[in-house]
């Protein structure tokens, strides 16, 4: 990449990142155009506009809290946080493009399903955040929320037991042979 493009695209990630109210720590755009931060990432309320992530990031050090806008997909979410990944009070469907690997990682139980488009999470903690009571506003199936204890271990291993079938529907009998798996050791 040449110093002009360079420097374009650091003048176009730092006027998003203002546009968007995006309070960042230190970061550097690579030759991919994708974000590593050095520190945290937290969208402002203000930013409740937002359906999707405005830059393509990559790694970020600490915490990175999408909570609170209207996302309806995780699309350009960092592959690997140092911290804790926060997506909750949004417009979700799928956890589609979720992180990789983060410390810790927050959702809520209004997302209709924890389909994580076939990749293997590795998260040390998992909080499902129960944002209704509401049947018609809760998203996720019984037998999941049933066996939340569990998630940092579904979200390892989900993919390697098939528990998302081609089109997408969630797979109830594999989803059972891998809690009885998680029930006799597996971590």
């Amino acid at each position: 990449m040449g110093l002009d493009t360079f420097f374009a695209e650091e003048d176009e990630a730092a006027k998003i990142l203002r546009d968007h109210w995006v309070s960042i720590d230190d970061y550097i755009v690579n030759d991919d155009g994708s974000i590593d931060v050095i520190g945290n990432v937290k969208f402002s309320k203000t930013s409740s506009f937002l359906t999707e992530i405005p830059l393509i990031f990559n790694k970020v050090s600490g915490d990175f809290d999408c909570s609170n806008l209207n996302l309806k997909s995780l699309k350009n979410s960092p592959i690997e946080v140092g911290g804790t990944f926060d997506c909750t009070y949004n417009q979700l469907s799928t956890l589609e493009y979720l992180p990789k690997k983060a410390k810790g990682f927050i959702f809520d139980n209004t997302v209709k399903s924890i389909f994580t488009g076939g990749i293997n999470s590795n998260f040390e903690k998992v909080l499902m955040m129960f944002r209704t009571n509401d049947p018609k506003l809760i998203g996720l199936q019984k037998i999941i929320t049933d066996n939340a204890i569990y998630l940092p271990t579904i979200f390892k291993y989900q993919n390697y037991y098939e528990v998302w079938n081609n089109d997408k529907s969630f797979n109830e009998q594999k989803f059972n042979e891998l809690i009885d798996d998680i029930k006799d050791g597996l971590e």
